[in-house]
């Protein structure tokens, strides 16, 4: 597009750009060979290892865990979010013209993706809303619409940096290596991986379809009202698949603490503060305990106190 700009102002060609160029969709599209073979090669956590990343999160970093997983987002939506881009517990407006089922328990995201500006629409699970919720009251303590944002009222996501993203890569790796203190087999994957999750389910229990709407993919949004957002677009099919697929992450919510919001310092890997806490309640004699954890004796009578 640069060298249509130029030639468009040089002076040394008699030639002009046409009107709507911009706008022409220039991506090259995949065959379905090489669409397939994508899908099957990306590497994806198991459900089972992200239980784990689950159990071993903070509160905000839960946050972005189970946002990137049910909306399909990235650092570069995560971070735009603000307050207005939810709508907590309240039926869909268009949902008959959308052919689902909602009701005032449902909650959904919505927002116009940076750059592309393509309507994305994603109907929370509970256990995000709950996370949402304490992240925008987080937000409101320090007088900030910005879902993450530092207690400076500092954006995790720069705009205009050298990598922008760089909050969210350094706090998802904080994460990751808090869970390879207790599994050092454990893999290291990008935050992005994250974002690939659901449209991979998507794509093998609906359809090409579905899991494209979950990454926001289409045509820009020129519309002027919310109903425009909608076109004809099946959301309310992608909504009624967000539905069902929250069973197949159960285990994730499971792992997270009774109380997901909960602040909790680990001073020991969880599995080694875990197999302390189940030898304490064994009976074994402290010294006992310290050897085969390879902890301090006043480490086991701290968590043997606690458990009394």
């Amino acid at each position: 597009m640069r060298f249509f700009h130029w030639l468009d102002s040089s002076s040394a060609f008699a030639w002009q750009m046409a009107r709507g160029l911009e706008r022409v969709d220039r991506k090259v599209p995949m065959a379905e060979g090489e669409r397939r073979l994508s899908a099957i090669t990306k590497d994806l956590y198991t459900v089972e290892e992200l239980a784990e990343i689950s159990r071993h999160a903070t509160p905000v970093e839960r946050l972005v865990f189970y946002l990137g997983l049910n909306c399909a987002m990235g650092a570069a939506e995560l971070g735009r979010l603000v307050g207005g881009d939810f709508s907590i517990r309240q039926p869909h407006p268009y949902a008959d013209r959308l052919h689902f089922r909602s009701t005032p328990e449902d909650s959904f995201a919505r927002v116009l993706r940076p750059k592309t500006h393509v309507f994305g629409e994603w109907l929370l699970w509970p256990e995000t809303v709950g996370m949402v919720e304490w992240g925008l009251e987080e937000s409101k303590r320090i007088e900030s619409d910005i879902l993450f944002v530092s207690d400076r009222r500092q954006p995790w996501y720069r705009e205009r940096t050298k990598n922008p993203h760089s909050k969210f890569s350094n706090i998802w790796n904080g994460l990751i290596r808090r869970v390879q203190k207790s599994d050092a087999k454990f893999r290291r994957l990008p935050v992005g991986t994250l974002r690939d999750t659901l449209p991979d389910l998507l794509r093998h229990r609906y359809s090409d379809e579905i899991a494209s709407m979950s990454l926001a993919h289409g045509s820009p949004f020129h519309g002027d009202n919310l109903l425009e957002c909608y076109g004809n677009k099946p959301f309310g099919r992608l909504h009624t698949a967000l539905r069902e697929v929250r069973d197949y992450f159960a285990p994730v919510f499971a792992a997270a603490p009774a109380d997901p919001t909960e602040e909790r310092k680990h001073y020991l890997p969880i599995a080694v503060h875990e197999q302390v806490r189940r030898l304490v309640a064994e009976g074994k004699k402290p010294p006992e305990i310290a050897r085969e954890c390879g902890v301090s004796l006043m480490t086991v009578y701290r968590e043997r106190a606690k458990a009394t």
